[in-house]
């Protein structure tokens, strides 16, 4: 009598568990899209980091020299959630229009006189 599967665990008829896709096209297709979301997560979180520094060193009603500080320290924690973001989202097509959407959003910031920016 073959052992008791673990409580969870797939199992196929004969009591192994199923092949995982590591090679062929299925696995080639799985790469690719790992690829592609840690690209967008590194490349775009990065383009969010940059500009929403950008945009709150402008805008933020304090000190010059203050608000780059703090808009600085806070693209750091931008970084971080747009990584997780884009590990955590259901699709692609989702995670790319997302970030999309935002770095276009923060780029029309910088543009928006602020406190801060020029006058």
């Amino acid at each position: 009598m073959p052992p008791a599967p673990s409580a969870g665990a797939p199992v196929a008829a004969g009591g192994k568990k199923p092949p995982v896709a590591t090679s062929g096209p299925q696995g080639v297709r799985t790469r690719l899209w790992i690829a592609y979301r840690m690209t967008v997560a590194v490349g775009g979180g990065y383009a969010l980091a940059a500009l929403s520094s950008v945009a709150l060193a402008n805008l933020l009603p304090m000190a010059d020299e203050d608000a780059a500080l703090l808009g600085t320290m806070l693209a750091f924690v931008v970084f971080a959630v747009a990584v997780m973001f884009c590990v955590a989202a259901k699709s692609l097509f989702r995670m790319t229009a997302a970030m999309s959407i935002a770095t276009a959003l923060l780029w029309a910031a910088t543009f928006i006189p602020g406190p801060g920016g020029p006058q």
